[in-house]
């Protein structure tokens, strides 16, 4: 469904062909953004998109800077264990170990019943069923909880363009 430039929550101009341009409040400097690289992406190769894009940003005069988050997490689960899952088509595992550190309670599967379905999808990891079921268990209930605390807590002071987000503390 098109957006209408009256609910857009800044200024745009008429453009042709019926686009609409946005006109930035002030310098870009006073926007500053953050291109993030998340998990499941390649830890081998660096994004191409996120590296243009920072140049495209700072040669426009905005203060960009890049967030590899994929290494972070890499990093705390292991590279060859987050390169097998990284891997995985099919199932949203990224979605799943993420889902309860975002919604709590509220997440789709808090107990990891679905564990006992898609477990099997695992097993070449090399490890038993249970083990697997473990695995899957701990990264979603304790290293995705540490991975975005320590995430956060490297990044706390960084300037917000937004100005109803919540700011780091």
């Amino acid at each position: 469904m098109p957006v209408g430039p009256d609910r857009l929550p800044w200024p745009t101009v008429p453009a042709a062909a019926g686009c609409l341009v946005v006109r930035r409040a002030g310098p870009p400097d006073d926007w500053p953004t953050l291109l993030v690289t998340m998990p499941f992406m390649d830890v081998d190769r660096p994004s191409i998109q996120v590296g243009l894009l920072k140049e495209i940003g700072t040669a426009h005069g905005f203060p960009v800077r890049t967030l590899h988050a994929n290494l972070d997490f890499a990093a705390r689960i292991g590279p060859d264990r987050y390169r097998l899952l990284s891997e995985h088509r099919g199932r949203m595992l990224g979605d799943w170990l993420f889902s309860r550190a975002a919604f709590g309670d509220a997440a789709p599967d808090p107990a990891g019943a679905m564990l006992a379905d898609i477990a099997v999808d695992f097993t070449y990891l090399g490890e038993s069923l249970d083990d697997v079921r473990r695995m899957l268990l701990k990264i979603r209930d304790d290293d995705v909880p540490a991975y975005l605390d320590d995430l956060l807590a490297a990044r706390r002071g960084w300037k917000s363009p937004c100005r109803t987000c919540r700011r780091v503390p």
